[in-house]
């Protein structure tokens, strides 16, 4: 295949926090930027997070799901005769060992068209089999070049598991923007009148169930503070029919200046299990966070929590009725805070995201595929 300059970025899913993304990488490309991705369905993989249809600087091919034997994955055909009709400089592809896509696009990347495939990935996702962590840094030496989700992991891979340098970067998923450092004002309304906040989609990996047991628990104890819901999701009702006084539902909020206004009230995050890219916008308005202090049940934005310094965390353990008693007792230590000390908290989760935003995420991907490439930019 002759190529020419053009970028294929293969994802399951367009969710909202990776347009941002594409969008900058397809302002920066000098020729076209597919993007192709799975389609929305009901009952299909990633219902809950469906494509965002903004028009923006990339091409972009919705593709339907092929089902075989209990899961669905990317259909190839159409997949396939896109790639051979743009004929594409490099390939940017999802690192899920699972999708067979992937594997194909791979062989064919190396040894038919004989163009670099960057692998998108990381070493370890939440709940992953130690089995499967062990053979992904094998994996993935078999790419060209790969970007891991954030600099902790880029650290694994270049000083643990030595790989080419030159091959390896990191994304540190970030914010578009990142808000502005809040007033003593802000922090002082924060302390003496912010609520409780579970932030993200109504799912049952994110055990948001438990927080509204703890802060039953936390309120019976004599807690003032009200526990507010944001989002919508398949737990939505189960959650609604548990909840007791002094917790409200918002549903899902995409207006940003009606969010920014409910952050600016929150006293903090709480968030257990499966804490992602909800952590960097609380981060972002200074909201101190609260969830389980293991790294393997959360996402790869895990990394910026610091315990004591932007947050505070609670041990996991196999029972719920164990780990709603210690998420009530950080609740209530959180709300224990003096003041003093609970501004310093807030300010150092402002701090932490500075300098992590979808820009960065962008550039360093950029300068990845056009030295692997061979292209100027």
């Amino acid at each position: 295949m002759t190529t020419g300059q053009h970028l294929v970025i293969v994802q399951p899913k367009l969710p909202a926090y990776r347009w941002s993304y594409f969008e900058l990488i397809a302002r920066e490309w000098p020729g076209r930027v597919l993007v192709i991705y799975g389609e929305d369905t009901a009952d299909g993989p990633l219902s809950s997070l469906p494509n965002d249809q903004r028009v923006g600087s990339f091409e972009r091919l919705e593709v339907p799901w092929t089902r075989c034997a209990s899961r669905s994955f990317l259909a190839m055909r159409p997949v396939l005769a896109a790639i051979g009709q743009i004929r594409p400089a490099a390939l940017l592809l999802p690192g899920d060992f699972n999708e067979p896509v992937v594997h194909l696009l791979l062989l064919m990347a190396r040894f038919r068209w004989r163009i670099p495939a960057v692998c998108l990935g990381q070493h370890r996702r939440a709940g992953a089999r130690l089995m499967m962590t062990a053979i992904k840094p094998l994996w993935h030496r078999a790419f060209h070049g790969l970007i891991l989700y954030n600099q902790r992991e880029y650290q694994l891979y270049r000083e643990g598991f030595n790989f080419p340098v030159k091959r390896l970067t990191f994304l540190n998923n970030g914010l578009d923007r990142i808000p502005t450092e809040p007033t003593l004002k802000t922090l002082r309304r924060k302390f003496h009148a912010g609520s409780f906040l579970c932030l993200g989609r109504l799912e049952a990996k994110n055990r948001f169930d438990l927080v509204i047991s703890a802060h039953a628990a936390y309120v019976r104890a004599g807690g003032q503070r009200p526990l507010i819901i944001i989002g919508e999701g398949s737990q939505g009702a189960a959650l609604r029919a548990m909840a007791e006084d002094k917790v409200r539902f918002l549903g899902a909020i995409y207006d940003e200046s009606v969010l920014r206004e409910q952050l600016q009230s929150t006293f903090a995050l709480v968030h257990p299990y499966g804490l992602g890219l909800s952590l960097n916008v609380a981060f972002g308005y200074a909201c101190p966070v609260i969830c389980c202090r293991e790294p393997e049940v959360h996402m790869p934005e895990f990394w910026l929590w610091q315990e004591g310094l932007n947050g505070l965390g609670f041990a996991h353990h196999p029972t719920e009725a164990e780990v709603t008693a210690r998420l009530e007792s950080t609740l209530a230590a959180m709300d224990g805070l003096r003041q003093e000390y609970y501004h310093q908290c807030c300010l150092s989760a402002h701090h932490s995201v500075i300098g992590v935003t979808t820009e960065g995420m962008a550039g360093r991907t950029l300068r990845l595929l056009f030295h692997l490439a061979k292209m100027k930019r």
